[in-house]
């Protein structure tokens, strides 16, 4: 091996390490990468900002955009009301939920597409009294299997479509996805609403105040002078109220000892993970109260998503929060690790802040943030009008698109265009909101995966992998092919595993002779069925924290999609494409 390769595969097994745990960001991560593979000599001077005019990232900026517009229409309403009138069948609900879901994604990309329908999935379970937690999993489930169709469903999807291109001068079509990706997800679909939808139910939407579930919150709250809490110790509170004390503050100091061996006293501040329903009796019992709180104010729910500003930061230095008076009470996280106060909590992606302040204040925060706010509440982009012109704008663009008349780059841009010149969009709003973090991850990655390919790399690999085979027959290449991005994606996301891993599939095909396109298709598929971990794909990470799922949940919910889209994308590749 060379010192180039020898280079390029330990950064971006420090890459995937780093992707895996979340830490640093994942932009951060990905510029590390790069700049790192530029000081030793692994990606040119002239190539390093080459991935900022690549077609896919040009593609998924256009996607984002449009979304933002299509998610102001009245479209989502209309077909909202339509499922809420189909009765009481908790079947005919998940599966009417779940195809709605899954053709938006096959325009639009995956985390757009559940966004858009966890109000309307909320909206649905409180109007007929389902457990949401029978609709939250399910959607995203669908939001991953709708991107399949087409070659804008998702990142994973022009990826592999731009390095067909560049090897061969023609990419894949439009709809060449769907002769797999339909298959696959109605396999997937299917296993989803008879299998994965009734495993997960646990109550009703009448059960709970305002979100999903009555998730367990960290929060600070202060011992009342009239409290039945003064005078016990930690212990006693813990066993009394199935809390879990992390920290007791008196004076300003932490007061240190034993749990059973620390007396409460009024003015206590007691930083504490507790079922949030139970956090709340105990606040209006008078047992505990906020810190400084105004009870005028209003509390909200928000979620921090994948594209938040609030990522990585801590609550007392997130600016946005001081801008607008708004607190941060308590939240629900997935770290089970609390040092220090609350406001030392480091936010990641899918964690739920409990917020306190003026409703004005509280919108503003959400925009300005980049978050979801569980109540039904929309951000704007520009003048709603109730018009459908955008979708008219869209369909116009796919339909180019499609026909192949220009490149989805171009459709989409002119797209874009006339509905900045129709007045459907704020074009500074839009960019302000962009998933930023994402697309400068791809950005940096797209040289890096071409450093794959030029240091020898993915010909090492190549031979590695044609050696452990049977044969070099498609069907193994391709089945090879989807179990290492199966494998792969869990620990990082589906856009990195396809620039990866496309490399390594071209130069299989250059090898062996077998045909280039089933090889990326299978990379393509394997990157985006993930549905046995909460951290994948961001989808459902969010689910997780929307819906108070374990991670057993999506085992069991997950596991049978997996298998039964690993099974349908196997036969569809062997059928279509072979």
């Amino acid at each position: 091996m060379s010192f180039e390769q020898v280079g390029i595969i330990a950064i971006l097994l420090g890459m995937l390490g780093c992707f895996a745990l979340e830490r640093p960001r994942i932009e951060v991560t990905a510029l590390c990468g790069l700049g790192l593979s530029f000081l030793i000599g692994i990606v040119p001077a002239e190539t390093i900002f080459s991935g900022l005019s690549n077609p896919a990232v040009i593609t998924v900026i256009e996607i984002l955009i449009i979304v933002q517009v299509i998610g102001r229409t009245p479209l989502i309403d209309v077909l909202s009301a339509r499922i809420q009138r189909l009765g009481a069948s908790t079947l005919r609900i998940t599966l009417s939920l779940c195809a709605l879901t899954a053709a938006i994604s096959v325009f639009v990309n995956n985390i757009g597409a559940f966004v858009m329908m966890v109000p309307i999935a909320l909206s649905v379970a409180r109007s007929t009294g389902m457990d949401p937690r029978q609709l939250i999993m399910p959607i995203s489930f669908a939001a991953l299997l709708g991107g399949l169709g087409s070659v804008i469903g998702t990142p994973a999807n022009l990826i592999v479509s731009n390095a067909l291109f560049e090897t061969t001068g023609a990419g894949f079509a439009f709809f060449d996805f769907a002769w797999v990706g339909v298959p696959v997800a109605l396999a997937g679909l299917a296993v989803v609403a008879l299998w994965s939808a009734p495993r997960i139910a646990g109550f009703r939407i009448d059960q709970i105040a305002l979100g999903a579930v009555d998730r367990a919150v960290t929060t600070e709250v202060t011992i009342t002078p009239a409290s039945s809490l003064v005078a016990m110790t930690p212990r006693e509170l813990q066993a009394a109220h199935e809390a879990q004390i992390f920290a007791v503050i008196r004076n300003g100091q932490h007061v240190f000892g034993r749990a059973d061996t620390i007396t409460l006293a009024a003015g206590d501040v007691c930083v504490m993970r507790i079922a949030h329903s139970r956090l709340e009796k105990m606040i209006d019992a008078g047992q505990l109260g906020w810190t400084g709180s105004i009870r005028a104010r209003e509390m909200a729910e928000m979620v921090v998503t994948p594209g938040s500003l609030l990522v990585g930061s801590l609550p007392r230095t997130a600016a946005v929060f001081r801008e607008f008076s708004v607190s941060v009470r308590a939240i629900a996280t997935r770290s089970t690790r609390v040092e220090g106060r609350l406001s030392d909590m480091r936010l990641s992606v899918g964690d739920i802040l409990y917020v306190e302040g003026d409703r004005a204040a509280i919108l503003s925060v959400v925009d300005e943030a980049e978050a979801l706010l569980l109540a039904p509440a929309r951000r704007s982009t520009g003048p709603s009008d109730g018009s459908l012109m955008p979708l008219a704008f869209f369909a116009a663009g796919i339909a180019c698109a499609v026909s192949g008349l220009v490149p989805p780059e171009i459709a989409f841009g002119a797209a874009i265009l006339a509905m900045l010149i129709g007045g459907h969009l704020n074009l500074r709003t839009a960019l302000a909101e962009l998933d930023w973090p994402i697309l400068i991850m791809l950005a940096a990655m797209i040289p890096l995966g071409n450093a794959v390919h030029e240091t020898g790399t993915a010909d090492l690999i190549a031979a590695g992998i044609i050696d452990l085979l049977p044969g070099t027959h498609e069907l193994y290449l391709s089945i090879a092919m989807l179990v290492v991005a199966v494998i792969i994606t869990p620990f990082v996301n589906n856009a990195s595993t396809a620039i990866i891993l496309a490399p390594i599939a071209l130069e299989l095909s250059a090898r062996t002779g077998a045909a280039p396109e089933p090889l990326l298709m299978a990379v393509a598929i394997g990157a985006s069925i993930d549905f046995m971990t909460p951290f994948g794909h961001h989808n459902n990470t969010l689910a997780m924290s929307l819906g108070g799922y374990h991670f057993r949940d999506f085992v069991i919910a997950g596991g049978p999609v997996t298998v039964s889209t690993f099974v349908m994308a196997i036969l569809a590749i062997g059928v279509f494409w072979l």
